[in-house]
């Protein structure tokens, strides 16, 4: 898009239940972040979060768009940025999981939200117990390197009943090479 490279470090990847989100998101202590939010579904369903600060977001825009980044007349705002980041993160993340299982996934177009992070947890956390059950949050903590900086992103993936079980499943029984 802007001609500079991100780097993406290897996450750490924890499973859980989405009321403890909040013990895993290691977010600094900010207040406000930027959530871009994709939904999908085919043998698996779910939704993928990509949540980083809104400092982040802001040093995100800078560094890929330089001087131009919040000049009046460009289209380099700081959503547009992370929401084109997020979908390119997030699209290649579901297309690996379509060629990993040799079927098509259906998803949405991206949405990107600048709110507290509690409410982004508390979307998923505080659904009835009936229904978080039915939910698994898979978390992974990435850095992205831009120039002279490494932003923390997180990725959240917030599976629908049994779509995790049939990803771990079929990476198990997946033959070696």
């Amino acid at each position: 898009m802007t001609g500079s490279r991100i780097d993406m470090s290897v996450p750490t990847v924890t499973v859980c239940d989405p009321g403890q989100l909040d013990d895993h998101l290691n977010i600094g202590g900010s207040d406000k972040v930027f959530t871009v939010t994709q939904s999908f579904s085919g043998i698996l369903s779910g939704d993928v979060l990509m949540v980083m600060t809104g400092f982040s977001g802001r040093v995100l825009t800078s560094r890929l768009c330089g001087d131009t980044a919040g000049s009046a007349g460009t289209d380099c705002r700081v959503e547009e940025v992370v929401t084109e980041v997020g979908n390119i993160v997030i699209n290649h993340f579901i297309g690996s999981w379509a060629s990993m299982f040799a079927d098509q996934f259906e998803f949405s177009v991206p949405t990107v939200q600048f709110t507290p992070l509690q409410s982004v947890i508390s979307r998923y956390g505080s659904a009835a117990p009936s229904a978080r059950k039915d939910l698994k949050a898979v978390y992974a903590q990435a850095h992205m390197d831009v120039p002279d900086f490494t932003i923390a992103a997180s990725l959240i993936v917030m599976f629908q009943k049994g779509s995790l079980e049939r990803l771990v499943g079929s990476v198990s029984s997946a033959p070696e090479s």
